[in-house]
């Protein structure tokens, strides 16, 4: 089970910015990670990641739907000493929620219809830096 909180934008086009609300994601995760040594020194290691968001709620409770996020990672690997490992590479993310919008029927100012949804994507690529212990 994972827990995540994605940010999302808060305001109607009537009202304008309104601020930043949380949207809580829960649910089960499942990943792997598969590592080859090139020497005693160097290797290499691939990794993937899936969220499955099957909880949770948005920023003023609204029911959520179900999304799936996902990361990949591709690092290099130099065993520093007996107990240490380090890893640098590039991660990619992306990261998906959405929940129930607040239809017109009952706020006035969303143009919303019942039935729509708010989304939010985030996706990125990022340099990842990692530390293993191994006791």
């Amino acid at each position: 089970m994972y827990i995540k909180e994605l940010t999302s934008v808060q305001g109607t086009v009537v009202e304008g910015y309104s601020g930043v609300g949380k949207i809580k994601n829960y649910g089960p995760h499942v990943g792997f990670e598969y590592w080859q040594a090139f020497n005693q020194k160097l290797g290499w290691q691939v990794n993937a990641r899936f969220y499955s968001a099957m909880f949770g709620e948005g920023p003023r409770g609204e029911n959520l739907n179900s999304e799936l996020s996902y990361e990949m990672g591709l690092l290099g690997s130099y065993q520093l000493t007996d107990n240490f490992k380090g890893y640098a590479g590039v991660k990619y993310r992306l990261d998906r929620s959405s929940y129930s919008a607040i239809s017109s029927t009952q706020d006035s100012n969303s143009l919303a219809r019942p039935g729509d949804f708010n989304s939010v994507e985030i996706t990125g690529s990022y340099l990842n830096f990692m530390l293993e212990y191994r006791y």
